[in-house]
């Protein structure tokens, strides 16, 4: 029998929110993207155009783990400063936003795995392509599929599946990359605007792909799995892989997660290999239906509290608070069914 997943106490300082760390790690993913680009544009050849939109790719999809943090309130502990900072220089560059992307992703969080969790839908949407027991020939399929044009979906999933919820945050959403890329086009830099949406519209949806494979396919609940170093950076990275602990704890920045391991020890944890000869076996299953038995990762108390927290919306929801410390910043708003 599984171990079942407790509690922990996590520390106050693991729970803070840490916007200069945040800030370095988005110059960073950007200064990598910069020099993919100026590589790229100065070789002036297919085969380096080729690796940066692979490098630009790879590094949209670290950005877009940011935009996460910021849709848990992680990013900035003002909330205008959390949102607008995520969307001018993350979610919006995708036409996507932060605030419509929050109200998908905490109903995930809030029903995980089951009838009414969004994810599974996203899944259903891309049958077979989600189905179990999988192979490494489909999986190439499927990536290959991505870099052939349907990634580009990704461009529109934030206006069509997680609309804004506020008119002028949907123009924004539009508006922003259409008056950046405008202006770059305006002075004659083309190359940067076509990497950017190349890559957006292959590399960025085969890694995000890549990784949702790790986090909750086959399971009601969440894998718990161990990367390397390298696969992290290629799969998932900014410790989006300590996926298990983000559920149970979503009011911890990404960083600290790994501290959060330390402390909880309950649920074993599986390597990539072992979870990847799981998912080549694993029993029949269709894309985005709900697996037939319960996770082996029951949701922990503190989990349970976090996801009880509603904070006002933009629309004007009903506000509650649990019992937790302001520094640990779960905000998860009322969502109309």
């Amino acid at each position: 029998m599984a171990a079942a997943a407790m509690a922990v106490r996590i520390p106050e300082d693991l729970k803070r929110v840490d916007s200069a760390r945040w800030c370095a790690d988005l110059l960073l993913d950007w200064a990598v993207i910069a020099l993919a680009m100026a590589g790229a544009i100065h070789a002036h050849h297919w085969v380096a155009w080729a690796a940066a939109v692979l490098v630009i790719g790879n590094r949209q999809h670290a950005l877009g783990i940011l935009a996460h943090d910021a849709a848990h309130y992680l990013a900035f502990r003002n909330r205008f400063a959390n949102d607008l900072v995520s969307n001018a220089c993350i979610a919006w560059l995708v036409m996507w936003s932060t605030e419509g992307y929050r109200w998908w992703h905490l109903k995930h969080h809030r029903h995980t795995g089951t009838p009414e969790d969004p994810e599974l839908d996203l899944k259903r949407h891309g049958a077979p392509g989600w189905d179990l027991p999988t192979s490494a020939k489909r999986m190439l399929w499927e990536t290959f599929l991505d870099f052939a044009g349907r990634g580009a979906m990704i461009l529109f999933a934030g206006l069509v599946m997680f609309p804004p919820p506020k008119r002028w945050q949907r123009v924004m959403t539009v508006l922003w990359p259409l008056a950046l890329s405008a202006a770059l086009l305006a002075l004659g830099h083309w190359e940067i605007v076509a990497l950017w949406y190349l890559s957006a519209a292959t590399a960025f949806a085969a890694f995000m792909r890549t990784r949702m494979w790790i986090e909750h396919v086959g399971t009601s609940g969440t894998h718990r799995v161990r990367l390397s170093r390298l696969e992290a950076l290629l799969l998932a990275p900014h410790y989006t892989w300590l996926h298990w602990e983000h559920h149970h704890y979503p009011f911890v920045p990404c960083f600290h997660l790994e501290c959060v391991r330390e402390l909880d020890t309950s649920v074993p944890v599986v390597t990539l290999r072992e979870l990847w000869a799981s998912l080549l076996r694993a029993p029949k299953l269709k894309s985005g239906d709900v697996p037939p038995e319960k996770s082996q990762v029951p949701r922990t108390k503190t989990q349970m509290a976090g996801e009880r927290v509603t904070e006002k919306t933009d629309s004007g929801g009903p506000r509650r608070r649990s019992g937790h410390s302001s520094s640990t910043r779960i905000q998860v708003p009322t969502l109309t069914e």
